[in-house]
């Protein structure tokens, strides 16, 4: 089976980036959309970001990220009518490396990608993708090649 890919524009990047600037130094989080074909055995290209409210219970934003339900089926719809869908969901983790926690494998849905990125006090560090294995158990690192510079994906 070829590894997925995922593409995301360095605009869409810089909105995730300052989203979790802006939250630091709690959990920021937020839907990733792109079109279909990455659904369906093409790369998973994201080209819209939308931040959400990280509703998680107040003492514990800071190291777990919650979106309402609500946020999800609105998003959903709205991405349905510019012909794209939710293909992943991002949140930072303050001040602690871009890696997948249990917490955040206990969450997880198999149909998504989840990007994270490691922000700190004084900047947004870097960002690694992850997709549950075929089990469900444990996240797998996703390829990550191609992170073009424009706001416009490469034609492929």
């Amino acid at each position: 089976m070829p590894e997925k890919v995922l593409m995301i524009s360095a605009a869409v990047r810089g909105r995730m980036r300052a989203h979790a600037r802006r939250l630091y130094p709690l959990e920021a989080c937020g839907l990733l959309l792109g079109p279909p074909d990455g659904l369906v055995g093409g790369p998973l290209r994201i080209t819209a970001f939308v931040p959400a409210e990280n509703v998680a219970p107040a003492d514990s934003r800071r190291v777990a990220y919650r979106m309402d339900p609500r946020f999800l089926l609105r998003v959903q719809k709205e991405a349905q009518m510019r012909n794209l869908v939710v293909l992943g969901i991002f949140h930072s983790h303050p001040d602690h490396p871009p890696v997948p926690s249990r917490r955040d494998l206990k969450q997880a849905w198999p149909v998504y990608c989840y990007v994270i990125l490691r922000v700190n006090s004084d900047r947004g560090g870097e960002f690694m993708a992850w997709v549950l294995d075929r089990g469900g158990k444990k996240f797998v690192e996703l390829h990550t090649p191609f992170m073009w510079r424009s706001s416009k994906p490469p034609v492929s």
